[in-house]
């Protein structure tokens, strides 16, 4: 199988701008058979809750452009992707083809304060054998090699937006290889090492300002493992591509963990730093999910007195052209009128008390754009008021 793996430019931002630079790249590929590309893929890798905006539905957007670049280009594509169920956000990677999608996996141990944690499958099954995925972090952990250890793989993917100290390459290269050749050398298929390159974004927690005083950023350093590969020349910066044979294999040997991890980290950096960082932002999650509730009640709130404003201004714009008619003293219009009148008073006044609920409202979820929305109304419908009454005194 002809595998490319893309080594995505990080700081490209917009999805519609991604998608456009991704399959730039795509179409200047030789015969791609399957294209891997990078955790988060679509919507760049971001650590923190800034990234919802990002969010695809149920994953419908991606399904649609990662099986059209699959028919477009006869190829598979493995794609990195944000998605959205109900309240919650999954780290997620799709595998599709021309025929379809043939599945997705979802990070376990993702970033805490910014995507769902859980125990989800790590395995897709493709037309060309299962595959198991490991993204980023999930790749070095035990809940990885539980999930596919009694599979029988073809392919193994570890799509990455992993940031290192770009002062010491070696140290980063030497745990890629030790970890990728674990799994090579335990299930003997291919394993795909896929990283973006680019500035490291703000990530909340101890580990952030860590990695931000250390200028982290994310260094790319991809690379296909594999006992045979014929490695394919290009001239593309972005491109690793190999040659390998895939086929369903079952596991050889154990993998040794220590802990819960494939690598033997510090134990106090683990103790001090990472697992109170993973409690924060546990907490940070459910409390953002919590605010974006809270934010949709505050846009309802001043949604219905921008409905009641429109209403006010008619009525108040309906007087003013038809002064002459009342003032004909036209009984029947002049009743229309009167009940003008009152539905106005219906209508500004519990517009003025939504928009202050609005307001306080918008400062419990601290969005921001609802306060000043809801304050704003406050002012016209004020406004209003006092130019309907003028208007009135000289009926």
């Amino acid at each position: 199988m002809r595998i490319f793996a893309l080594e995505l430019n990080n700081d490209i931002k917009g999805i519609e701008e991604r998608k456009e630079y991704i399959e730039g790249l795509i179409s200047k590929l030789d015969k791609p058979e399957l294209v891997v590309l990078p955790e988060l893929a679509l919507c760049s890798y971001m650590a923190s809750q800034e990234m919802w905006y990002y969010a695809d539905d149920k994953g419908k957007d991606t399904t649609q452009w990662a099986v059209e670049m699959a028919q477009k280009y006869s190829t598979y594509i493995g794609v990195g992707y944000l998605d959205k169920e109900g309240d919650d956000y999954f780290n997620r990677y799709m595998i599709a083809g021309s025929d379809g999608v043939c599945g997705f996996t979802t990070k376990s141990e993702g970033e805490a304060a910014a995507f769902k944690r859980g125990r989800f499958k790590s395995t897709i099954s493709t037309p060309f054998g299962t595959v198991g995925v490991g993204i980023c972090y999930d790749s070095r952990r035990k809940i990885f090699y539980d999930n596919v250890k009694n599979e029988k793989l073809s392919l193994i993917l570890f799509p990455h937006g992993a940031p290192a100290d770009p002062k010491k390459p070696n140290k980063e290269r030497q745990e890629n290889e030790l970890r990728c050749m674990k799994y090579v050398e335990a299930f003997g298929v291919p394993v795909v090492y896929v990283n973006s390159i680019g500035k490291l974004e703000y990530m909340p927690g101890m580990m952030g300002r860590l990695m931000k005083m250390s200028k982290f950023r994310m260094n790319g350093m991809s690379k296909i493992y594999a006992d045979d590969l014929r490695e394919i020349s290009s001239d593309m910066p972005e491109v690793v591509a190999a040659e390998v044979e895939v086929s369903p294999k079952q596991r050889a040997k154990d993998i040794r963990f220590y802990g819960n991890d494939i690598l033997n980290s510090n134990w106090i950096f683990r103790k001090m730093i990472l697992e109170p960082d993973t409690r924060m932002g546990i907490r940070r999650y459910e409390e953002g999910v919590g605010r974006r509730k809270k934010d949709i009640i505050a846009l309802i709130l001043v949604m219905i007195p921008a409905a009641f404003l429109i209403v006010a201004l008619g009525i108040r714009i309906g007087l003013s052209i038809n002064r002459d008619h009342f003032l004909a003293g036209d009984d029947l219009y002049a009743g229309l009128m009167q009940t003008s009148f009152a539905l106005f008073g219906l209508s500004v006044f519990p517009g003025i008390l939504l928009s202050i609920l609005g307001i306080v409202s918008g400062k419990i979820s601290g969005a921001s754009q609802y306060k000043v929305i809801g304050g704003l109304e406050v002012i016209v419908e004020i406004l209003v008021i006092c130019s309907f009454f003028y208007a009135g005194a000289h009926f």
